[in-house]
């Protein structure tokens, strides 16, 4: 039954994940109002638990109270209890000592690991049975924190989150040329499930799933496992592994990736099967690739990752005979197997969630809940343009943060965008913090640190003042949109997808390996690029066309404006603070620049 309003005509819901990564969302009649992730707020990158300061944040962007909301969805059925600890509420992980039924049911699982049917036949039993005592324990305590009636709190389930998350959010949604849309999900787990397929009628809103793999024969948890084997951290570095498949093939790597064949697939029934469960992974890694070198490791890993995505994808457009695809899940982090995937040719239109791993949970849980209680309101929701969703700050917050810092600064105001073009061209990198925080894992131009691409130099400059990168990781381009063909090809591509977000890597053009060779792959060419609108981002448009026009380049080098090991900066104080600690000059604060 439908709830009461609270507003004219206002229906506002709150989306959160407790999961790692906490983060909340907050939509009115399905149109985002602001997301943010906690570890912005609080410096600690892909903190745990309760996002108490992304939701203070979300709900003074709209000017509410708790008790204000008409209703919150958290993002998945089966999660780990909330418990207090010194640093507020947090999400009870598989590491923690006290007795909780997540942990007692990991140890069950490491016991029973290699019988594979046991273990999921006792785990799905069990934990749903659990997840009821738990799931009404964070009612409780939500309920409490919020002041709002427990009966406005309800949970969605993690794989569809994830479906509607790309499927509401995406501009197929308007413009595909048949009323059906092909939806596949894949991450580590969620909800028992590691991979979802589903078919989503436009015309009624309504999504049916037809074929779901279970936890235990887990993508994302095979290419987490090697990440880990290779000394990285899992559900963070998995991108690494990604950066490093390029430089290396040989006759080894080609037997491990046979190797890697034999114990994942994707079958017939669009089902993700393993040999060994998928928790089990590690120690599978350590026998298979004993002795064999970690780049090999790296390439074996990715090729079989991009031939799993590219059949699992091809099989579910045989079956189904929908050519307009949405991808949604944290494995389409993989933006070199997403890039297999438009290519395609039975691929006609393509879109991948930006940022699409447990971060963009909470807006699936808004656009569920909306669609729950007014659906005639999803019937309107625009296509998600842009991700700048977080913070802004206004010229007086950005001015007393500088007064109380030591550095020296200068008020440009309206010609601060041609002021930062002025440093790129004349070969200095600058840190830019504008306007409203982008959301996700990608800088989207408002709290990056730019550069000018065509120097390869540059990339040694930024390593050694502040990133820190592993030697083998490229950098990534924002391009002005209007001139994408110039550096992506094949061109024909740009007509599948948009690659605003970051989210879909291209090969490039000999023009681009000239003016964009910092900001590419050093061995394979190929970009991972920010197309720049001027009407979805003006001031960051006027950068790059500031730049053009004294360069005659289209694009600069863009990576995130944050130390190695901390979230993307958030505030003015943590743009000084990282330009304190690092070998940065110049920063773009607002109106200001800052020279260190």
């Amino acid at each position: 039954m439908p709830l009461t309003l609270n507003v004219m005509g206002d229906f506002y819901v709150l989306g959160m994940t407790l999961g790692h990564n906490a983060t909340a969302s907050l939509t009115n009649n399905g149109e985002v109002v602001a997301c943010a992730s906690e570890e912005r707020f609080v410096r600690k990158k892909n903190v745990y638990g309760y996002p108490e300061k992304a939701i203070a944040y979300c709900l003074g962007e709209a000017g509410l109270r708790g008790s204000d909301l008409d209703l919150v969805v958290l993002s998945s059925r089966i999660t780990p209890p909330l418990h207090q600890t010194e640093d507020g509420l947090q999400e009870a992980t598989r590491g923690d000592k006290g007795t909780n039924w997540f942990s007692l049911l990991s140890k069950t699982r490491g016991t029973l690991n290699k019988v594979k049917s046991i273990d999921t036949f006792g785990y799905t039993k069990l934990a749903p049975m659990l997840a009821k005592g738990t799931h009404q324990k964070r009612v409780e305590i939500i309920s409490s924190l919020l002041q709002i009636d427990p009966k406005k709190i309800i949970c969605s389930e993690h794989h569809l989150t994830h479906a509607y998350a790309g499927i509401f959010a995406s501009d197929v949604l308007r413009d595909a040329p048949s009323d059906e849309l092909l939806v596949i999900t894949v991450d580590g787990e969620g909800d028992m499930l590691s991979s979802s397929v589903g078919v989503f009628k436009r015309s009624d809103l309504s999504y049916h799933r037809i074929a779901q793999s279970s936890y235990a024969e887990s993508i994302g948890h095979f290419y987490s496992a090697v990440t880990t084997h290779l000394g990285m951290k899992m559900l963070e570095h998995e991108y690494k592994v990604m950066g490093l498949a390029p430089y290396s093939w040989s006759d080894q790597a080609e037997r491990l990736y046979q190797t890697f064949k034999e114990h994942i697939w994707i079958d017939d029934q669009l089902q993700i099967k393993t040999k060994i469960h998928s928790h089990r992974f590690r120690d599978f890694l350590r026998d298979a690739c004993k002795g064999i070198r970690f780049d090999y490791v790296a390439a074996a890993a990715q090729k079989l990752v991009e031939t799993l995505l590219v059949e699992l994808a091809q099989k579910a457009i045989a079956q189904t005979g929908i050519h307009s695809v949405i991808l949604s899940g944290g494995v389409f982090m993989n933006v070199k197997a997403n890039y297999e995937i438009l290519k395609l040719p039975e691929v006609e239109r393509l879109f991948v969630m930006p940022s699409c791993g447990d971060e963009s949970l909470p807006l699936g849980s808004c656009y569920f809940g909306t669609l729950l209680h007014e659906r005639e309101a999803m019937k309107k929701v625009e296509p998600i343009t842009s991700l700048y969703w977080g913070p802004s700050f206004s010229k007086d917050e950005i001015e007393h943060a500088l007064k109380a810092s030591e550095f020296t600064y200068r008020d440009y105001g309206k010609s601060i965008d041609v002021q930062t073009a002025a440093l790129l061209a004349n070969g200095h990198v600058v840190a830019r913090f504008a306007d409203r925080m982008e959301f996700g894992a990608r800088a989207l131009g408002n709290r990056s640190i730019l550069a000018d691409a065509s120097d390869p130099d540059v990339v040694e400059v930024i390593n050694k003042m502040i990133k820190m990168r592993d030697f083998w990781m490229p950098f990534a381009p924002s391009i002005m949109e209007e001139h994408a063909s110039k550096y992506l090809k094949p061109s024909a591509l740009l007509g599948k997808t948009w690659p605003g977000f970051m989210m879909v890597c291209f090969d490039s053009t000999p023009l681009a390996q000239k003016d964009l060779k910092a900001a590419m792959h050093p061995y394979d060419k190929t970009l991972r690029p920010q197309l720049v609108n001027k009407d979805i981002n003006p001031r960051y448009y006027a950068v790059l066309h500031s730049f053009m026009r004294k360069t005659g380049r289209y694009g600069i080098l863009n990576t995130s404006f944050n130390i190695h090991g901390e979230p993307i900066v958030c505030s003015p104080e943590d743009a000084l603070h990282t330009l304190r600690e690092s070998g940065l000059q110049y920063l773009a604060l607002g109106d200001f620049i800052v020279h260190k």
